[in-house]
């Protein structure tokens, strides 16, 4: 500095003199310290494309974060997540069994163990995988794929740790996948109004295993269209999507256009969500359906300056259309449906978020992975909560709707009250809370009877449905051919 003429001599004496005080660096001090370490290692990536050396060169990283969206996500996911410990807690208690295979497998008291799940107390590291209800939150906005908060798992100081579940972590996503399997059958000629038997049936895990599917709740029923299937979140449902109207194969190239790059298995069970996918990935295939089609890679860094404030690297937009605008506004219309009427609806009606949202519930099996991704047409939010030790239960209750949907109506009623966020520091971008979807001209908005779906008669009972212009209903309704039709039962 003195070299340069930053300081006097007088002053480089003065310095030079003074004792040196180490400040021991604590990972815990940054507001977002897993956003701060997915900076990192994705400015890592580039540093020798660059030239620079990061940890010398004194330079300045601009990132899309917006650190109110950050402090209100953090804010949410810490309540939620001592709720859902506090649940987990009781619910192991509760469960001798376990008990005493966690106490003996860890060679741990059961008395001290009790006394932990009582009292709710810190929990030694080496029973965390199996004790630490963990999770993570990604919002994005899906018109630039800027992220605007991250949470890769507890930010407590006694739990925080390097491990990112948002870009790291691969889990089930259960029921979260399901719309890839609604989409295909769109795209092949089926519509909302496509009816399947609710009833039991067997899937083919593997070419060897077999599995008998239920409903999450052990419903069954008779025949559901597809929008109730998704609506309620019906595995049965699904899972008849893929053995008699579509192939997994064609599922898999779907979610491969949506940007998941783990590994997805093309089997019977694909419609039950059961190959891992990345937090953050299924957050951004998400925010596509969103984004009317058009995939956006997720931005976290926006600029980079060296020290003396020359710009030497900017993000440039990388955007695709990936999915016909009509495909994506149908399936989205189902999934408004989840949250104004479905698995999601304490949204409305517990949490008052009103504004237009869609989105999807995901609960794996023997709950070890609960989920809820989401979107408006500004904002998108994806939440895990599960245990780093995939086999064990978050609880006997705990599905998606119960334990990561609270976080996700929690933040985004509170993100839309800023009412406005930045995607770097210069750009601001106003929150409007009645914005809707626009519709395309290739859906149609369709009176149909209520009871066969057909085109109605005078006599039949009549609701609207919409569809694919070049699907939709073109038969009339036999059934209520005259006055007394409706009452012949």
């Amino acid at each position: 500095m003195n070299e340069l003429g930053y300081i006097s001599d007088n002053e480089f004496e003065n310095a030079k003199n003074e004792t040196i005080r180490v400040s021991k660096y604590d990972y815990d001090s940054s507001p977002a310290p897993h956003f701060s370490e997915y900076i990192r290692r994705e400015l890592e990536k580039i540093d020798s494309e660059l030239g620079v050396n990061l940890y010398k060169d004194g330079l300045n990283i601009h990132t899309s974060l917006d650190s109110r969206i950050q402090s209100i996500l953090t804010n949410a996911f810490n309540k939620t997540m001592v709720k859902n410990q506090k649940i987990f807690n009781k619910d192991l208690l509760n469960n001798k069994d376990r008990l005493d295979y966690v106490s003996k497998k860890n060679n741990f008291s059961i008395d001290s163990l009790k006394n932990i799940l009582e009292n709710n107390l810190k929990i030694p590291a080496y029973l965390r995988k199996q004790l630490l209800v963990q999770g993570s939150a990604v919002v994005i906005d899906p018109i630039h794929g800027s992220v605007l908060g991250m949470i890769g798992g507890r930010t407590e100081k006694e739990y925080l740790d390097h491990f990112n579940r948002s870009t790291q972590a691969k889990r089930q996503p259960g029921s979260v996948f399901k719309p890839f399997i609604y989409m295909t059958a769109f795209e092949q000629g089926h519509t909302p109004t496509t009816q399947l038997l609710n009833q039991p049936l067997v899937v083919f895990i593997d070419d060897t295993t077999e599995w008998n599917p239920q409903n999450h709740d052990g419903s069954t029923g008779l025949l559901t269209t597809l929008r109730d299937g998704l609506k309620r979140s019906l595995n049965l449902i699904s899972v008849r999507i893929v053995q008699e109207l579509i192939k997994p194969i064609d599922v898999k190239k779907n979610a491969k256009k949506f940007g998941l790059s783990t590994r997805i298995r093309a089997f019977d069970a694909i419609a039950l969500g059961t190959s891992e996918v990345i937090p953050i990935e299924i957050t951004s295939a998400y925010s596509t359906i969103s984004n009317n089609g058009i995939y956006k890679d997720p931005i976290a860094i926006t600029k980079i300056k060296d020290r003396y404030g020359k710009t030497i690297w900017e993000y440039t937009s990388n955007h695709q259309e990936i999915k016909n605008e009509s495909i994506i506004y149908l399936i989205r219309d189902l999934m408004k449906s989840v949250i104004d009427k479905g698995t999601g609806s304490s949204i409305r009606w517990k949490y008052k978020f009103n504004s237009p949202a869609a989105g999807k519930t995901g609960t794996t099996d023997s709950k070890t992975d609960a989920w809820f991704v989401g979107f408006t047409p500004q904002i998108t939010m994806g939440v895990w909560v599960g245990m780093d030790n995939p086999a064990v239960s978050l609880g006997k209750k705990q599905f998606g709707s119960s334990a990561a949907l609270p976080i996700w109506a929690t933040t985004m009623k509170d993100v839309y009250d800023l009412g406005n966020y930045y995607i770097n520091e210069k750009d601001i971008i106003k929150l409007e809370k009645k914005l809707d979807w626009n519709q395309p001209n290739g859906i149609v908005n369709f009176e149909i009877c209520s009871e066969t779906f057909k085109k109605p008669t005078e006599w039949c009972p009549v609701k609207k449905e919409i569809y694919l212009n070049e699907y939709k209903p073109i038969r009339s309704c036999s059934k209520h051919s005259n006055p007394f039709s409706r009452f012949s039962d």
